[in-house]
């Protein structure tokens, strides 16, 4: 007589074996890919909100694409919002 049950567990054992290496082999490759640049993202960020900026823009401006920019914002009113400073909440 062929016992079932036995050759049943050895495949739940094969089969478990079979799934923990894909879990490892999917956290190595995850793990992998997560690693970030935290560096260059800091750089671009900043870089990104340098460019943002308006108004008369200082002689170290790192865009050299980027003008002045809003320098008669305010002016048909009487208001020059060149040096004002928004503070968004």
């Amino acid at each position: 007589m062929f016992d079932f049950d036995f050759e049943r567990k050895r495949e739940m054992g094969v089969l478990k074996r079979v799934l923990v290496f894909g879990v490892v082999i999917t956290m190595v490759m995850v793990m992998r890919v997560a690693s970030h640049d935290y560096g260059d993202a800091l750089t671009k960020s900043i870089l990104f909100f340098e460019g943002q900026r308006s108004g008369k823009l200082p002689p170290t401006q790192r865009m050299t694409w980027r003008k002045d920019s809003g320098l008669q914002d305010g002016f048909q009113i009487g208001v020059s919002l060149v040096l004002c400073v928004c503070v968004c909440v």
